[in-house]
């Protein structure tokens, strides 16, 4: 088999993704994941999958973003909707304002925690967490670990 890029050249290896044969010059330029070499095509195809990645997750701040802004909006007239009204203050739009900047803040928790759970990581920490446990000791865990 020749090389993909130099068909004069024979191959010494080939791309992990496609297998398509890559001499040495290739090899030693390549972009190499798990220190096997990657083709320039396979390269950019992951580079452009990142950035489509990386897009979302703009989106998805910004819309995050837009979210916090009107929960502290609605926080902050809650708790200084007394003085607009020429009412005393008193504790309980305080404690209403505060419960709903607390709701947002614990259903961002929870959503950051469904994702990283889903995640490798996830999976991980619940495996080692099950192999913590087995001998029945969780109640010590409670106890002793913040």
């Amino acid at each position: 088999m020749n090389c993909f890029n130099h068909n004069e050249k024979v191959a010494v290896g080939a791309c992990q993704n496609c297998n398509i044969g890559l001499c040495n010059e290739c090899i030693t330029s390549a972009f190499k994941v798990d220190n096997k070499p990657i083709c320039k095509p396979c390269h950019l195809t992951m580079v452009e999958n990142y950035i489509v990645e990386l897009k979302k997750e703009l989106s998805q701040i910004t819309l995050k973003k837009i979210i916090w802004s009107v929960i502290l909006a609605i926080g902050c007239i809650v708790l200084l909707s007394p003085f607009a009204e020429g009412i005393s203050f008193s504790v309980e739009h305080y404690l209403i304002a505060c419960f709903i900047w607390a709701f947002a803040g614990f259903a961002e928790r929870t959503q950051k925690k469904l994702e990283f759970e889903n995640s490798a990581a996830g999976v991980r920490e619940k495996l080692e967490e099950n192999r913590m446990y087995a001998d029945n000791t969780i109640w010590i865990v409670w106890i002793f670990y913040p």
